[in-house]
């Protein structure tokens, strides 16, 4: 084959992969929008379907025994988690038909909490220049949820 065969090959390949590309990008900006994703999300567990479901615009079609990926337990329909197929499909699954473990369940759901908890702290404390005119880079804490350590403590013996 000639150079100027060769290089029409090139161009058509790259083309293609370029059209492809804006494919994957348009399907996962759909996904976005359509599921509330902000693109961080990571597979919490997997889980087996126990009772075939069909599929429509965003639930997922599965069928007996297919291996799903469990995206998010919370802030779905109800009765619904948001899943993804083994061919890389996303969707929402009825949390009822998928066999997971209930112990992993558990822990996802305390790390939620515990995460919760950490926030709820974090926003008590104030810098200094939001609060009563401080120089710049200080912090302080809230003294109704700060926790006070054991030398904080004094008697008035006077």
């Amino acid at each position: 084959m000639s150079r100027l065969g060769l290089m029409k090959n090139r161009i058509k390949k790259y083309k293609e992969e370029e059209k492809e590309q804006k494919r994957q990008h348009k399907i996962l900006k759909e996904l976005h929008a359509r599921f509330n994703l902000t693109g961080t999300e990571t597979v919490i567990n997997s889980g087996t379907v126990m009772a075939a479901q069909k599929g429509d615009k965003k639930n997922l079609a599965l069928a007996e025994n297919d291996k799903v990926f469990i995206i998010r337990m919370e802030n779905n329909p109800a009765g619904k988690w948001l899943a993804k197929d083994i061919h890389g499909k996303v969707g929402y699954v009825d949390s009822g038909s998928i066999d997971i473990d209930t112990e992993s369940i558990r822990n996802t759901m305390q790390m939620n909490v515990d995460s919760a908890y950490n926030l709820s702290i974090a926003s008590s404390t104030t810098s200094a220049t939001e609060s009563s005119g401080g120089s710049a880079g200080e912090e302080y804490q809230n003294v109704e949820t700060a926790e006070l350590e054991q030398e904080d403590f004094y008697e008035d013996t006077g």
